[in-house]
């Protein structure tokens, strides 16, 4: 299986070079590269990302991502000892139509057993190996409207593993195809400056599951209203929309949801700027003459840029989640700053209420054109008995 990774790996950085080497021919391509070695509990893992970005005379730009993630141990945060994904996206716009075509490669090894249902086959699990994932999406623009239409299909390579009860084992079975498919249509009219109106309609297919257990149809109506009443310091954008699921695995109180929302921003100076945002989901009983309470979201911040150097990238910020019905209460606050020279530092802390916390600090040493390279420590622990993890780890950034 190690060979076929490396081998894999091998032929998509032979892509990327192939890639390269055309966009050189016909333009200077922009790139951004990062790398980080770390040593996690006396193991290594390397994190590895790559962005080419091609823009051509005829208005298409061309990008490529690449992501590999290889460890010697797996751990909360990553399931598997390697993670290799590369996409390759197409975006073109027309006088009134703007599209964009995408591909993605994601390669698994060596990971951990994952239960696929774990209350419709709770003793089944299986290994991920790789996964294709294709997208279209296109806008349409004409006067005051817009039509959105979107297909995204998945098709994952799994090995399953059935649980033997007389032997107490896991038995490997022959490798399966998990797909899904997800296809969207939404047409939205602006009634002013401020305020639109939309309606749309999505549809999830699983042809893996007999029966259609997991399909689900989708239809929305929505308005949305964003205003300003002071240009270029406070923004406030409300949204209401009014979703009814159609599926076999949708209970009765769940297939009308209403969708609140509101997000406040405000510059406060031209240090301070701060938002707040706030969503309320709400379902009917089955009767359709009661609301019940699905969630509340709120989260909130604030950030100060500090006065140290022109370009505003010294900064101190800080804020909270609270969402009780998602488990989700937290508190955050990062921040960086110019030492000295070229040298800056930068922390950051979120403590996940009864959950789990987490702080980072990092110390780097920034080149021209916004390159650099920098030291960093990470602790974090969880609060149901996990093991407390902290790692160390050197890295860096290339720009071109």
């Amino acid at each position: 299986m190690w060979q076929l990774c490396i081998g894999m790996s091998t032929k998509r950085y032979t892509l990327i070079l192939l890639l390269l080497t055309v966009g050189w021919l016909c333009a200077r391509p922009s790139i951004w590269y990062n790398s980080q070695v770390v040593s996690v509990a006396d193991e290594i893992e390397w994190r590895n990302r790559l962005r080419v970005e091609q823009r051509f005379s005829s208005g298409g730009t061309l990008t490529v991502d690449d992501d590999l993630v290889w460890g010697d141990a797996i751990s909360p945060e990553r399931l598997q000892k390697l993670y290799h994904s590369m996409r390759l996206s197409w975006w073109q716009r027309f006088s009134h139509i703007e599209a964009r075509l995408g591909y993605r490669n994601t390669l698994y090894s060596g990971g951990e057993k994952i239960a696929l249902y774990p209350v419709w086959q709770p003793l089944s699990v299986y290994e991920r190996d790789l996964q294709h994932t294709g997208y279209l999406k296109a806008d349409i623009d004409f006067e005051s409207w817009r039509l959105s239409g979107y297909h995204l299909s998945k098709v994952l390579s799994i090995t399953p593993y059935e649980f033997d009860l007389q032997d107490f084992t896991l038995v490997r079975q022959a490798p399966e195809l998990q797909q899904d498919h997800f296809s969207g249509l939404r047409a939205t009219y602006q009634l002013n400056e401020d305020i639109a109106i939309s309606a749309g309609a999505n549809h999830k297919s699983n042809p893996g599951v007999a029966g259609g257990l997991f399909d689900l149809t989708t239809f929305s109506l929505g308005a949305k209203q964003n205003w300003k009443p002071i240009p270029l310091s406070l923004d406030i954008e409300t949204s209401l929309e009014w979703e009814y699921r159609d599926g076999k695995a949708i209970t009765a109180e769940r297939r009308n949801v209403l969708v609140a929302s509101i997000r406040l921003r405000h510059q406060l100076s031209p240090e301070v700027s701060g938002y707040v945002h706030y969503v309320n989901r709400t379902c009917t009983d089955p009767s359709g003459s009661e609301l019940l309470l699905l969630s509340n979201y709120l989260r909130g911040g604030v950030k100060y840029t500090l006065p140290v150097e022109p370009e505003g990238g010294s900064y101190v910020s800080g804020g909270f989640v609270y969402s009780p019905e998602n488990y989700s209460n937290a508190v955050f606050a990062e921040g960086q700053s110019k030492v000295v020279s070229r040298i800056w530092a930068g922390v950051s802390t979120m403590y996940r209420i009864k959950e789990n916390y987490k702080y980072t600090g990092k110390l780097g040493w920034r080149f021209p054109g916004a390159s650099e390279c920098h030291i960093l420590y990470s602790y974090s622990e969880l609060m149901q008995g996990v093991p407390k993890r902290s790692y160390f780890g050197a890295g860096w950034t290339w720009y071109y």
